[in-house]
């Protein structure tokens, strides 16, 4: 079910190592190469969010440091369980849409990647939370352009070609 567009739209351009939390007049917008973005969605209430992380995990897990931003995966994983509980809902309640863990190695596909092991860390810490993954788009050589609509739940992505010079 395809729900109109707001008269009020709140347009936000997520950079790299950024997070946005907000309601049914929200837009999200990033551009992913190997860094992974994190799509939450409450299909009753109409919000959530979308992280662009850079790296999986924080070398110093000293907790005075985290969940300042979402540049590492796990701390992005718990800005969203800030604000879910925050909202009285659970980890299960969302729609989960992950995109991005593009590789600029030759096989496009190398376990060693940033790209890849972003992408292992979102789905282990996901998983270990409670989420459930309900579409995703990772790896590959490519770049992303992704566009999250929080009125009705909608993620575009639409595919950038990586060229090597």
């Amino acid at each position: 079910m395809s729900v109109k567009e707001p008269d009020f739209v709140l347009d936000i351009f997520l950079q790299p190592g950024e997070f946005f939390w907000g309601d049914a007049t929200t837009r999200i917008r990033t551009i992913l190469g190997s860094c992974v973005a994190i799509c939450l969605w409450h299909p009753e209430l109409c919000v959530g969010g979308m992280s662009h992380s850079i790296l999986p995990r924080r070398k110093n897990q000293d907790p005075a440091a985290s969940g300042q931003e979402a540049r590492y995966v796990n701390d992005a994983i718990d800005m969203f369980l800030k604000n879910i509980k925050k909202s009285g809902t659970r980890p299960a309640d969302y729609h989960v849409k992950v995109f991005g863990g593009g590789s600029f190695f030759a096989d496009g596909e190398s376990d060693r990647s940033v790209g890849s092991m972003n992408i292992a860390t979102a789905r282990e810490l996901l998983e270990s939370n409670g989420f459930r993954i309900h579409k995703e788009h990772l790896g590959g050589m490519q770049g992303r352009n992704v566009l999250f609509h929080l009125w009705n739940g909608e993620v575009w992505m639409k595919r950038i070609a990586i060229t090597k010079r």
